[in-house]
């Protein structure tokens, strides 16, 4: 709800709970780009 109204913070922070989760395995940007199509 918070990224709908503008606030990159809550999709770094989404980012940043991916790549926890994978480690730092996971690429940023297309983490970012897949967020983006599901938010």
């Amino acid at each position: 709800a918070d990224y709908k109204k503008g606030k990159q913070n809550s999709l770094m922070f989404l980012v940043g709970k991916v790549m926890a989760a994978t480690h730092g395995k996971a690429n940023p940007q297309i983490v970012i780009e897949i967020l983006k199509k599901k938010l």
